[in-house]
């Protein structure tokens, strides 16, 4: 039950109001592994998973061009791939909700170099530390007992379950100084709740009380901005308002300012920053696309069309 629910939770969700429109699955590259490999090299990249075909992919693009086709394409080992994080060495690291598992992919491979299996249940979200410790977002069942897994750098088996009785584990993110985001969700109360766990090794975290509304979707994506904000999409479940990026100031429980503008940011399933702080990428999944934005102002430089997004990464 826990596997077929969390595979359709994004598409089960976003059915709630209205038509949906009809996956379009993005053009398969015939990029050798080899040219891939030289072009992860010499270049930034952008990491977009879909669940538009039965078991899904996991498409690479280049940063530079617009409406581009991918220059790669990652199937093996993919199963409904869901949240996407890459390590400071490259490393790109893909949360299958398919067979419950988190693939690892070196720069410029497409065959995965380790499997996480110990532990995880129906992933969605994936985020790596610094330091190299790992954490998964496990989604539960709908009654709630999600969790977020951790594993030491360079250990496939985790050290630690984090749980929050109720809930599920969408996504995870880390500040600046490595602590631990984790977003929480209700499937009685359909609300978002944010913890902070500022101490590695310790399942106690702290509620941070945002200002959030209820009866939206869950946050599938949180992540920090340049300047240490935290990003936190909201989402009707019925399409309407209220539909924004709220940006939190550290240690606010109100929104500094909102990022509202409906016709781009549509069933948000990643976010994710380069160097350039006033640049961001955005995977909308009820959209169909994955997006280039100014930042804070959501002007696209670039919009490419891919079926079902569910998870966005960018290269270091």
């Amino acid at each position: 039950m826990k596997r077929a629910y969390a595979i359709g939770l994004v598409a089960a969700l976003a059915a709630c109001s209205g038509p949906q429109l009809s996956p379009i699955a993005a053009p398969v590259s015939s990029t050798s592994a080899k040219m891939l490999s030289k072009t992860a090299a010499s270049e930034n990249l952008v990491y977009v998973s879909s669940q538009a075909s039965s078991t899904g992919a996991v498409y690479i693009y280049s940063r530079k061009g617009q409406g581009q086709a991918p220059i790669g394409t990652i199937t093996d080992g993919i199963s409904s791939p869901a949240g996407l994080a890459v390590d400071s060495s490259g490393n790109l690291y893909v949360a299958n909700s398919g067979n419950s598992t988190v693939t690892v992919y070196p720069p410029g491979q497409t065959t995965p170099s380790a499997t996480y299996s110990s532990g995880v249940s129906a992933p969605f979200g994936v985020a790596v530390g610094r330091d190299g410790t790992v954490y998964v977002a496990n989604v539960g069942s709908p009654s709630g007992g999600g969790s977020v897994t951790e594993y030491p750098a360079g250990s496939m088996t985790p050290n630690l379950t984090i749980a929050l009785p109720g809930e599920s584990a969408i996504s995870v993110a880390l500040d600046s100084s490595n602590h631990l985001y984790t977003s929480w969700f209700s499937f009685s109360t359909y609300a978002v709740t944010i913890y902070e766990y500022a101490t590695e090794g310790s399942g106690t975290g702290q509620n941070l009380g945002l200002n959030l509304p209820t009866y939206v979707f869950p946050a599938y994506a949180i992540a920090f901005d340049p300047s240490g904000n935290l990003i936190v999409p909201v989402e009707s479940l019925t399409h309407n308002p209220p539909k924004y990026l709220a940006v939190f100031a550290p240690g606010a429980t109100k929104p500094k300012h909102k990022i509202d503008d409906r016709s781009l940011l549509d069933v948000v399933t990643g976010i994710a920053f380069g160097s350039k702080s006033d640049i961001f990428y955005v995977s909308a999944e009820n959209d169909h696309d994955w997006l280039k934005l100014t930042y804070p102002k959501a002007v696209p430089r670039d919009v490419v069309n891919i079926g079902s997004p569910t998870g966005l990464a960018l290269s270091p």
